[in-house]
């Protein structure tokens, strides 16, 4: 089962980890949430990765890269890491270039979207159970309206003649960039 929510902004104060455009204190998101068996689980957060990846990539044009990252979730977990779970619980985060930051060596890139597989933390943790028993896993993943906005912009520039075929068929009525004096 897949519930999407949409239903407000996040809110996060990031000073010291974002700065100028890109640093807000509320992130307008969709929050994708998943919770099936263990398989089920895995195969969603595969497939919205894949897609993910088309959307960068053949939609956006976008630089994006993928980084294996703890979670807090995870770091504050008392269980003990099994090798074989570990290949399936964590979190992938999709991190943008960031053309002004400098290099793409030596700069920071602005995670714009994560895909997380939680395992049973939170099922088991609200005692959400199947009728039979099985196992239940949760995911989730969600993205940064605001984000993937600074990093269009940041690797596409205002010129919208510049912007990806792919992308414009998307958009209707395009306004006029602003112009600067």
């Amino acid at each position: 089962m897949c519930i999407r929510d949409r239903s407000g902004p996040t809110y996060r104060y990031e000073s010291g980890s974002a700065y100028g455009f890109e640093r807000v204190d509320e992130l307008h998101r969709i929050e994708t949430l998943f919770i099936g068996t263990p398989r089920q689980v895995k195969d969603v957060a595969t497939e919205t990765r894949k897609k993910l990846r088309e959307v960068f990539d053949k939609i956006f044009d976008l630089e994006v890269r993928e980084a294996k990252v703890m979670p807090w979730w995870l770091e504050q977990s008392a269980k003990d890491e099994d090798e074989e779970e570990d290949m399936l619980v964590g979190t992938i985060d999709f991190e943008a270039y960031m053309p002004y930051r400098g290099s793409r060596d030596e700069s920071e890139w602005l995670e714009i979207q994560n895909i997380s597989i939680i395992g049973d933390k939170y099922p088991r943790g609200f005692s959400v159970k199947t009728e039979g028993g099985k196992d239940l896993w949760s995911g989730c993943g969600g993205g940064s309206f605001e984000r993937f906005i600074t990093a269009f912009v940041s690797q596409k520039g205002l010129k919208i003649d510049e912007w990806p075929e792919p992308f414009l068929k998307y958009l209707d009525n395009i306004p006029e960039p602003p112009k600067f004096l």
